[in-house]
């Protein structure tokens, strides 16, 4: 076995030698690809639909067994065929099975709030991650579920009858929900050379990307939150919040930089835009502070921006 380094998987990632997000069907024309998906959804709309007004699931029982059927169903197109319309088709289903199963959990343990419900949807992803052998299922799902998992213990500093919890709270719920989403992908990123070409990378290569994105997309779903509550309840010590959410998208666009995958560069970037001028905006801090606080992140990352040169040329 040929073991790679961190230089090399860049260099040949760069060159076009490596391809990193394993895509499918690379055969056939984009247009022919998107036209088959696109039909695909809309069959797999109509079916579903069918299904769902056929049996009616009245009871939470009745909606996770349906939920249950439906992910079978899925897991068995993807293993059975390869095709773009029969893994969009079971894409679709998975999906809706997902929808059907947190239903019927959310239900059934009788959770009235929305931290609780993001915490099952993280866990279902995390399930649909481990089971289900297709790429593009375990990307949407590595996504989805550091997607739930930072809303989960963003949404606890955020007090629903219209005040909000201490800066103090608010900054460990931000550390329980984003600190170990950059961990794991840095560690993911870090070591990619060992487990690239092993068996492992069936399920680390798409939670890599996916945990790069979901850095990139947290901030900007999270920035309607984080204005809600520091105009809703007085946000008192709340004004950092957009700079946390900036730091966030800088280091996403760091390991984006060092994995050489444009697409995500350009996602951290619009993330880190729309955080700046969170950040900006925010009547909360005097000016001068965030001025000096601009400035500091601006050396920042032109000090990543140097070592990340170095280590592409060493």
């Amino acid at each position: 076995m040929i073991k790679l380094g961190d230089g090399d998987i860049i260099r040949l990632t760069s060159a076009g030698l490596l391809e990193r997000d394993l895509p499918l069907n690379t055969a056939s024309p984009w247009m022919l690809k998107l036209l088959l998906g696109g039909a695909a959804w809309l069959a797999a709309i109509f079916v579903i639909a069918f299904v769902a007004l056929l049996f009616e699931p009245r009871t939470n029982m009745e909606a996770g067994a349906l939920g249950a059927v439906l992910l079978a169903a899925g897991a068995l197109l993807f293993a059975s065929s390869r095709a773009l319309f029969a893994e969009q088709i079971a894409l679709a289903a998975s999906l809706a099975g997902q929808g059907f199963l947190l239903f019927a959990i959310a239900r059934g343990i009788d959770v009235d709030s929305p931290r609780a419900i993001a915490f099952v949807a993280c866990a279902i992803q995390v399930a649909v991650f481990v089971l289900l052998p297709n790429h593009l299922s375990r990307l949407l799902s590595a996504f989805f579920a550091a997607l739930a998992w930072a809303m989960a213990w963003r949404l606890g500093w955020l007090d629903w009858s219209g005040s909000t919890q201490s800066a103090f709270a608010g900054l460990v719920d931000w550390i329980y929900g984003v600190v170990p989403i950059v961990a794991l992908a840095a560690g993911l990123v870090l070591s990619e050379a060992r487990w690239l070409t092993t068996p492992l990378s069936r399920w680390f290569l798409p939670a890599t990307t996916s945990l790069i994105a979901a850095l990139c997309v947290a901030p900007i779903v999270l920035l309607p939150i984080e204005r809600s509550a520091i105009f809703g309840g007085g946000g008192a010590g709340l004004a950092p919040w957009p700079l946390l959410s900036l730091l966030t998208a800088l280091g996403a666009l760091a390991a984006a930089r060092y994995l050489g995958s444009a697409a995500l560069m350009a996602l951290a970037i619009v993330s880190a835009i729309l955080s700046t001028i969170a950040f900006y905006y925010e009547l909360t801090m005097p000016l001068l502070a965030k001025s000096l606080l601009m400035l500091g992140i601006a050396a920042l990352a032109f000090a990543a921006h140097g070592y990340l040169r170095k280590r592409e040329v060493a």
